[in-house]
């Protein structure tokens, strides 16, 4: 074997090992479902699945519980188009039963499928083979692109699709003609429908760095197709939220909040935990210094275009983590200048090797030490302790909940109508968006209007700051069913005042 012929046998067997690791880091015990990140989210992508899963299943093929929550339970609303919920309600029909572990196996696929993508990428941008394994193999170890692809997100499908549409503004370039632009804007305007949206900025913002190279930034600025390409991929996600989804408008830009330094250090944080604020700066270094002149503006319009993004939405970034993911597929790319700079110095081929197989390592190591955390279980009560407040409250009853999970275990678990008890960060920040303000007991009343029966109350940590309208409910409601130290169900049909 020559020399040459052995160096791409070596980088070959380091991507298959990156990619074989960093999908068994995924699907290991995957079934301890679902994990401790987010774990609300996790439970709404579950519920989308039950809804289309009882959708599809014969009336004659269900049981008593499921008929009555079919008939009786609000769909759960659906934010984005449920690519992910729709295949695991098919997986669950053709095992017989719910598994909401099943979708880790589709997101794997799909990271994979990403990873492809990503070869593709970086062979457009470089022809160091060396640099394919960096990439490549960062991708699929990065600690937080392991844990969202166990946990039932839309985010492994949201950064592939974004993928595919950055591969094809580098594949096809910048157009100059009206058929390209029309198609490559749709194309991708599609593809961002993933996760409406999200991943627009950065690819403007590359799209915008392949037309300075190609025609420099002031005729790029007052070029029609520049701006047509913008409003035909943001139009697809424009229709969906206004149109399609309307009711998935949330408070994601608080103007006020931009100059509150700690939710900025908060964000950093997340940055920190996620990826290492060395390695951000690091990356930042090698675009800036070691990029070549052809793709520095596009490097460089990635990372602006998620700056802009975390401004858009500078409420959700700097207090959800997961809206660090939206970085995972910029970084990874933006690692290239840097790792072929490395690369390019040394030209022996035995320390080339052995450089690539120290990042290897790291990437092992780095994809192993996030295993205890992207496996580990979050359940508030058994499924018999679900079971006995499911019969207390009766299957489908619409119930009020005071759980960590904005009431989506309970809903979920019992096969109840369960409606969110709201937090006091939740009243702060319908205070802040609308100027809106309920009193609790204007709260109860107006829940108990719409039809509540029963207000569940499981015990956490949240319970701590909850103790007047517990008090309240004490006082006024009676008890049905209990467990010390784990739930109790008030009655709200029934008024001890009244009955006194």
């Amino acid at each position: 074997m020559s020399g040459r012929s052995w160096d791409y046998f070596v980088i070959a067997a380091v991507i298959g090992w990156l990619v074989l690791w960093g999908a068994w880091q995924r699907i290991d015990r995957c079934e301890r479902w679902p994990s401790a990140f987010h774990t609300m989210r996790q439970y709404t992508a579950a519920l989308r699945a039950r809804d289309i899963y009882l959708t599809i299943l014969p009336d004659s093929k269900k049981s008593d519980v499921e008929k009555v929550y079919s008939q009786r339970v609000s769909r759960e609303p659906v934010y984005e188009p449920p690519v992910n919920e729709f295949v695991a309600a098919v997986a669950y029909r053709l095992v017989g039963k719910e598994l909401p572990y099943l979708s880790t196996y589709f997101a794997t696929a799909v990271w994979c499928i990403g990873a492809i993508v990503l070869y593709w990428i970086v062979g457009l941008l470089s022809s160091q083979m060396n640099c394919k394994a960096a990439v490549v193999g960062f991708y699929m170890t990065s600690p937080l692109g392991i844990v969202i692809s166990r946990t039932f997100q839309p985010e492994p499908l949201m950064i592939t699709s974004f993928l595919f549409a950055l591969w094809l503004v580098l594949r096809y370039g910048y157009p100059q003609q009206w058929r390209h632009t029309i198609l490559l804007g749709v194309a991708c305007g599609l593809l961002l429908l993933a996760k409406p949206g999200f991943m627009l900025f950065p690819l403007c913002g590359a799209f915008t760095g392949v037309g300075i190279a190609h025609l420099g930034i002031k005729r790029v600025l007052v070029d029609v197709h520049w701006y047509s390409f913008g409003l035909l991929s943001l139009l697809p996600s424009l229709l969906w939220i206004k149109v399609v989804c309307p009711h998935q408008q949330q408070t994601s830009f608080m103007p006020n909040l931009l100059s509150d330094v700690n939710l900025w250090r908060q964000w950093l944080g997340y940055l920190n935990m996620y990826y290492g604020l060395g390695t951000l700066l690091f990356v930042l270094a090698g675009v800036v210094v070691a990029s070549s002149r052809r793709y520095r503006w596009m490097y460089l319009g990635m990372l602006l275009g998620y700056f802009v993004f975390v401004i858009a939405t500078n409420y959700r970034s700097m207090t959800h983590s997961y809206y660090a993911a939206v970085l995972l597929p910029v970084l990874s790319i933006c690692l290239l200048p840097l790792v072929e700079a490395i690369f390019s110095k040394e030209k022996n081929r035995l320390w080339s090797t052995c450089g690539l197989l120290i990042i290897a390592l790291w990437f092992t190591m780095q994809a192993a030490l996030i295993r205890e955390q992207s496996q580990s279980l979050s359940p508030m009560l058994s499924d018999k302790e679900y079971r006995e407040i499911r019969v207390a409250t009766g299957a489908g009853s619409s119930v009020v909940g005071m759980t960590n999970d904005y009431a989506r275990s309970l809903k979920y678990h019992s096969y109840l109508d369960a409606r969110h008890w709201p937090t006091s960060a939740d009243i702060q920040l319908a205070v802040a968006a609308k100027g809106e303000h309920q009193g609790y007991v204007e709260l109860l009343d107006r829940f108990r209007v719409e039809g509540a029966t029963h207000f569940v109350v499981i015990v956490t940590s949240r319970v701590r700051s909850e103790q007047d309208i517990l008090q309240y409910l004490s006082g006024k409601y009676p008890v049905v069913a209990s467990s010390v130290g784990r739930y109790a169900i008030f009655d709200l049909r029934e008024n001890l005042d009244a009955n006194e």
